[in-house]
């Protein structure tokens, strides 16, 4: 897992805003799936990048506190996937999903057909 972390100037008195940006390892892509070690490999992967996302968690709650946070950038993992599951439950709202219109898929192709890349944010925003 990359991250950067950012630390943009307060505006109007209010607490400085946490911005990470990161970009997890893609999950195992094979055309094999006949083969039962594929998917004991998958799971590893998976897991891995579960941990990673505990991580980034981990990484905004020690930066912010209860301050606001952004937390974006190149998942390599569809929107609404499960692996989402922890910003949820920490509280962090996709922002597309809240606010967004339009195709928002991001892979690069002539018929994109996932949301890679995302930006999360806290309840501080609308």
């Amino acid at each position: 897992m990359y991250y950067g972390v950012a630390f943009p100037d307060a505006l109007g008195g209010r607490a400085p805003v946490v911005v990470l940006s990161t970009r997890l390892p893609l999950p195992l892509l094979r055309a094999d799936i006949w083969r039962p070690w594929v998917w004991r490999e998958a799971a590893t992967v998976e897991g891995l990048r579960a941990k990673d996302i505990q991580a980034l968690l981990a990484h905004a709650k020690r930066e912010a506190g209860d301050g606001p946070v952004i937390l974006g950038g190149d998942f390599n993992t569809p929107a609404r996937h499960s692996l989402f599951a922890p910003f949820e439950q920490a509280g962090l709202t996709d922002a597309f999903r809240a606010a967004g219109k339009g195709w928002p898929n991001t892979i690069t192709s002539d018929f994109p057909v996932a949301r890679i890349d995302q930006i999360w944010v806290s309840g501080h925003f609308r």
